[in-house]
């Protein structure tokens, strides 16, 4: 490992690529649900099991529950000090896209360091970093081999299955001899690795747990886990630095925007933008940090597409590209089992079956139409079965979800309206804490009209749970699914309230495509009916892509007022990469400003003080009328809420009492003139606001049965 430079002269940044820094992301959500390669664990030096992430971490997909709570003892190693960490493996017991591991890291002690200090946040943040680097380097290639290998593997024995009738245990059971025989090439250094994939380590907020005090600022604590951060990456070799990704994950609104003005703190102590050069020039020691987000050197696409999503003025189009890369089956694979299906019908009529290594998406379509035509002499199940088996709950249950769904959907959409048929975009919105409802049929499209939960419209329908408790459920969504030629080709007549919402929400909306290719079917399909209503409505669509070919309908569709923001360069891993980055710049651009102007202590200095003062009297005198809950009526709870709304938009936080926004909105929620509908508000303010999974449980137990 190298020493960080002491000292570096001023100079312009050299515009590296996304792919050539590491990069330090900020989101919020469930961060046992993200797809990362470690997962950093604060507890205390007695290593005990009630911190923020205990619950969480215990759920079964994992795998740490049996490694760390349940294993035997030696699995625990002591922690002396506060600071110190050490390494948990999840390979073999985990989910096999990842966390691969565990970091264990005390972020405060017994009864020596009974207050977390941010000397202890910052210690604990550098060694946690770099005991997940130390380890993730001696695993990620075998896991690389592995995948690489895997895929080969399945392509082959696609054909080979299909001639010789193998089910889904024997395919299985090849893939995972695969594995060893990756081992074994790596072992004795048949194969190198021409790419080197990007090392993910996701952190929670450490040190603002169960035991978090107001005594210290959550954004002093946080200021210091973004310099232990920093540390650790100094000290790395540039060749594995830059292809390392921090991603500081948020339990709450609040933790989201302390940890967006850290980040942008440390990255404007590094880098200064130069009006004459019309860049950043680097002004610190460390010129491959990532540049801060400045209107000034972003694409004006971007800035528009911001604007137009802040003003709630922009609907989210997600496609397929979402959900791939997380370890779940993909359309081929759906395709693959249509046509062992038709192998029987195939061999008696002497046709041979196309071969899907050269397949193209039309002979996907002309495959589904021909299984559900012939399905009733082949007595195979039919393709929304299938639909279901592939993409369902079931199928999807212990499928991470990507850093992409968390970056898009903490953003104010108000309807997201997709073609994949599995729940990654419900799960998301679930883990973000964001009250929505799911749009399956036309009579469901009516509900589009709520303004207090997100519309997730399915527009080639939903698969369920092929469980019999989910019949009823399937039978009512019966005909929603889309996959045949003709389903394609009839879709806007067979479903004429999905066709009048989509050309309702084009009159007054742009569109955000994310997730398609230029020859998926689903985005020609749309390309026809959209992209010629744009022009009439006059509003600007905008679509990110990662193909690096057919220049000319990129160029027909900019003319048709479709925006194109392309990802083209290096390999297709970089690509997603500065695609995801992108995601990041976009998300802070919609977010504004982090909303902590009462988190943080204002100098006298400061013109803003006397406003930062009286603000923080006004939250001690609206707390003060909390105290009288129950003599408020329904108008006067109206204007507490209010109130509460701005200063919680502010960051304020009880520092007297130590009341927690979960508290106080719970409570309003519990008053006896509480009308049904606002006591549904308050529950889901205090549900975003909350920051323990215990008391998760607790809220959406209580919101269920009102929300039905």
């Amino acid at each position: 490992m190298k020493t960080p430079p002491s000292s570096a002269s001023p100079k312009v940044s050299q515009a590296l690529a996304p792919h050539q820094r590491p990069h330090i992301f900020v989101i919020q959500g469930d961060l046992t649900q993200l797809q990362v390669d470690a997962i950093v664990y604060p507890t205390t030096v007695a290593q005990n099991v009630q911190g923020h992430l205990s619950l969480a971490m215990k759920l079964p997909s994992l795998g740490f529950k049996e490694v760390y709570f349940d294993g035997p003892r030696p699995a625990r190693k002591p922690i002396e000090e506060p600071g110190q960490s050490y390494w948990v493996s999840l390979e073999e017991s985990g989910r096999p896209q990842g966390p691969y591991g565990t970091v264990i890291t005390a972020v405060a002690g017994n009864e020596r360091h009974s207050e977390t200090s941010p000397a202890v946040i910052e210690e604990a943040s550098r060694s946690a970093l770099e005991v997940a680097l130390q380890e993730l380097v001696s695993v990620h290639e075998r896991l690389m081999m592995r995948d690489a290998f895997a895929r080969d593997v399945e392509h082959a024995i696609a054909p080979i299955a299909r001639k010789w009738r193998l089910r889904d245990d024997n395919r299985q059971a090849l893939l995972e001899a695969s594995h060893t025989v990756a081992d074994q090439l790596m072992d004795r250094g048949q194969r190198t690795l021409k790419e080197r994939r990007r090392l993910r380590v996701a952190f929670p907020a450490l040190g603002t747990g169960s035991g978090y005090s107001a005594k210290v600022s959550a954004l002093e604590l946080g200021r210091a886990q973004i310099r232990g951060i920093l540390t650790a990456l100094d000290a790395l070799e540039p060749e594995l630095r830059k292809r390392v990704d921090v991603i500081l994950v948020a339990y709450n609104i609040q933790s989201h925007h302390n940890f967006l003005r850290v980040r942008h703190e440390a990255l404007e102590a590094q880098w200064r933008f130069d009006e004459s050069l019309g860049g950043f020039v680097c002004a610190g020691p460390r010129p491959w940090l990532q540049t801060p987000v400045d209107r000034r050197t972003v694409d004006p696409r971007t800035i528009a597409l911001a604007e137009a999503t802040r003003r709630g003025e922009c609907v989210l189009f997600v496609g397929a590209g979402a959900s791939a890369g997380v370890g779940m089956k993909s359309w081929q694979h759906l395709i693959e089992a249509l046509l062992d299906d038709l192998q029987d019908l195939a061999d008696k009529k002497r046709l041979k079956l196309p071969s899907l290594q050269n397949a193209s998406t039309e002979d996907y379509l002309d495959i589904a139409q021909w299984h559900a035509v012939t399905r009733d002499q082949t007595g195979a199940p039919s393709h929304e079965g299938y639909v279901n088996r592939f993409f369902g709950p079931e199928a999807t249950a212990d499928v991470p979800l990507s850093l992409a769904h968390f970056l898009l959907l903490s953003l104010p959409f108000e309807h997201i309206i997709t073609t994949n048929y599995d729940n990654l975009i419900e799960r998301t919105l679930k883990a973000l804490r964001r009250p929505h409802a799911r749009i399956v049929r036309d009579q469901d499209v009516p509900r589009t009209g709520r303004n207090d939960e997100v519309s997730v419209v399915k527009f080639h329908g939903h698969a369920f749970s092929t469980s019999d408790d989910a019949r009823p459920k399937r039978r009512e969504a019966g005909g929603t699914i889309v996959l045949t030629r003709e389903e394609y080709d009839t879709f806007f007549n067979r479903h004429p309230a999905k066709a009048l919402l989509l050309e309702g929400l084009l009159l007054n909306h742009h569109f955000f495509f994310m997730g398609y290719s230029l020859s998926d079917p689903d985005f020609r399909q749309l390309q026809h009916r959209v992209i010629h209503m744009l022009e009439g409505a006059q509003r600007k669509a905008f679509a990110t892509t990662l193909d690096d070919h057919r220049h000319w309908a990129r160029a027909q569709w900019e003319d048709q007022e479709l925006a194109q923001i392309p990802f083209h360069h290096g390999s297709l891993h970089d690509r997603i990469h500065a695609m995801w980055c992108w995601f990041d710049t976009l998300a802070e651009l919609v977010i504004g400003s982090p909303n902590t102007f009462l988190t943080d202590t204002q100098s006298q200095d400061n013109p803003m003080w006397p406003i930062h003062q009286n603000l923080v009297t006004l939250g001690e005198q609206a707390e003060a009328a909390w105290e009288g809950l129950e003599r408020l009526g329904v108008e006067e709870l109206d204007v507490l809420e209010k109130l509460f709304d701005l200063l919680a938009g502010l960051g304020w936080r009880s520092e007297d009492s130590g009341r927690s926004w979960v508290q106080i909105w719970h409570a309003m929620s519990q008053h006896h003139e509480c009308p049904p509908g606002h006591r549904v508000r308050y529950l889901r303010k205090a549900l975003a606001a909350a920051d323990r999974n215990d008391i998760i449980k607790e809220l959406r137990a209580e919101l269920e049965p009102l929300e039905d």
